[in-house]
């Protein structure tokens, strides 16, 4: 009968550099590891923000982004300034209609 000493059980090949050890762990910090791709200046967080802060300062969007390319059945929505519960829906035809949100969905106010 062979019985396993202490001494026998294999240590663990540690490849790396050993950042901190408990009894039974070892931590270890491994050459290498994954590098973020280097990123264009224009693309940079530091670039972009003064230009998103700058766009966000005045209010609404050219109605040519709104309407570029497809404009069927695209429309620009905002609020109604005479009536906060009313919606007011332009076409890319100029074609202003009065309503209301339903769910999800927009329904023309009937002209009274």
């Amino acid at each position: 009968m062979s019985t396993l000493r202490k001494n026998s059980v294999p240590k663990p090949v540690v490849s790396g550099e050993v950042v901190s050890t408990v009894p039974g762990f070892v931590l270890v910090k491994k050459p290498g590891g994954r590098r973020m791709p280097e990123v264009e200046a224009s693309q940079r967080a530091s670039t972009l923000l003064p230009k998103l802060a700058q766009a966000l300062s005045h209010p609404g969007i050219s109605r040519e982004a709104v309407f570029k390319g497809r404009t069927h059945n695209v429309y620009s929505y905002s609020i109604d300034t005479t009536d906060t519960t009313r919606i007011v829906r332009v076409s890319a035809d100029g074609r202003r209609t009065v309503g209301r949100l339903v769910g999800s969905r927009f329904v023309p106010v009937r002209a009274a």
